[in-house]
C-alpha cells in the first residue's frame, strides 16, 4: 500500500475504483492509483479533492490529511467507522495520572538527546527520578529541550546557518520553518498509528488535552522531536537543503518536494517503535506477561509494508 503525498496543484477525481490525478495547468499529466494500493493521502496547499474521490477514499477507510503550503497541519478526514480498541482505551484512562508513564516519555527524550549530542544528561535523569508532580516533569522536559536547541544553534553556526532559538506560530527563520514542517508531518504520521491501534489520541500522560490538541500523539512525538531535529540539522550541515530551497522562510515548491524525499528516506530508516513499545509496557503492567507481549506486538508498525508516492 502507498502513502500518497500530493504536493502540487492537481485535482483528484474518482475513476471506478481508482484515484485519477490530473494537473490543473497540464491536462496531459494524468496518474492513476488503484484504491487498494492507497494507505492514506497527504495533501499540501491548494490541490482539489473532488467529492467522488473523497467518498471513495472514505468508503475504503483511507484517511486524508490536509496541510497548508507552509506545512501546517490543518486537519484530517476519517472514515465514520474509526478503529477503537476498548481494552486499549481503558488502559489509557486507568493510567492517565500515572507519573511513571510521564517520566518514561521524558526519559526516552533525554536518551535520544544524549545519542544525538553525544553527551551525558544524568543530572536531568536524576531530577526526573525525584520529581513528584507533573509540573516538575514538564519543567525538566523544557530544560532538556532548551539545552538541545542551544547546541543546535552551535552546530548550525558552523555552516553559516542562522538559528537563535526555537520559535513557532509563526517560525522566524528557515530552520524553525523546516523544524515546524517536519514536526507537523510526523505528528500526522503518528496520529495514523494511534488511530490504527485503537487508542484515544486525546488521552495523554505527559501532555494534557487543551482544545483540539491530540495529547497522546504529542506524547509519542517527544522522543521523535529529537531525531527529527537531528535529521533537519544533518540536512543543513551536509548542504542537502540550502537557503535556495526557501522563499522568505518557507519552502519553495521544489524545496518542499526535495525535503519530502529526504523525509521519506528517513521514515524508512527510523525505529518507529522507539516511543510506542517502551512506555506502553508500563501501561499494561496489570496484564499477564503473554497478554502484555501480544499487545506490544500489535503496536508495531512495519514501514516496509508501505510504499510512498510523491506527486
Amino acid at each position: 500500500m502507498e502513502i500518497l503525498f500530493i504536493t502540487k496543484p492537481v485535482t483528484l477525481i474518482r475513476e471506478a475504483k481508482t484515484i485519477k490525478i490530473v494537473e490543473d495547468d497540464d491536462t496531459s499529466f494524468k496518474k492513476r492509483v488503484p484504491i487498494n494500493l492507497i494507505k492514506s493521502v497527504y495533501i499540501f496547499g491548494n490541490a482539489n479533492l473532488s467529492a467522488s474521490a473523497r467518498n471513495l477514499l472514505l468508503e475504503y477507510g483511507r484517511d486524508i490529511y490536509f496541510f497548508s503550503h507552509k506545512g501546517e497541519f490543518r486537519g484530517v478526514l476519517h472514515n465514520a467507522k474509526l478503529k477503537s480498541n476498548y481494552k486499549n482505551r481503558l488502559i489509557q484512562f486507568k493510567h492517565i495520572n500515572n507519573l511513571e508513564v510521564a517520566k518514561l516519555i521524558v526519559e526516552a527524550k533525554i536518551d535520544e538527546i544524549e545519542k544525538f549530542l553525544k553527551t551525558s544528561l544524568n543530572r536531568y535523569k536524576q531530577k526526573l527520578k525525584e520529581a513528584k508532580k507533573l509540573n516538575e516533569i514538564l519543567g525538566i522536559e523544557g530544560q532538556v529541550s532548551s539545552y538541545m536547541f542551544s547546541k543546535i544553534k552551535e552546530l548550525l553556526k558552523e555552516v553559516d546557518i542562522e538559528f537563535k532559538k526555537r520559535e513557532y506560530n509563526p517560525p522566524t527563520d528557515i530552520v524553525n520553518s523546516a523544524l515546524s514542517f517536519v514536526y507537523s508531518l510526523h505528528y500526522a504520521f503518528l496520529h495514523t498509528i494511534v488511530i490504527e491501534r485503537g487508542f484515544d489520541p486525546y488521552i495523554g500522560f505527559l501532555h494534557k488535552k487543551r482544545g483540539t490538541h491530540m495529547a497522546f500523539v504529542s506524547d509519542l512525538m517527544e522522543g521523535y522531536r529529537v531525531v527529527l531535529s537531528a535529521f533537519v540539522v544533518t540536512l543543513f550541515r551536509k548542504k542537502l537543503i540550502t537557503k535556495d530551497d526557501f522563499e522568505d522562510i518557507y519552502f519553495t515548491y521544489e524545496g518542499r518536494k526535495k525535503f519530502l524525499r529526504f523525509y521519506i528516506e528517513f521514515l524508512e530508516k527510523i525505529d518507529n517503535d522507539m516511543q510506542v513499545e517502551s512506555f506502553i509496557k508500563i501501561m499494561v503492567l496489570n496484564f499477564k506477561e503473554k497478554k502484555q507481549e501480544m499487545l506490544v506486538q500489535d503496536l508495531r508498525l512495519d514501514l516496509k509494508k508501505f510504499l510512498i508516492r510523491l506527486i
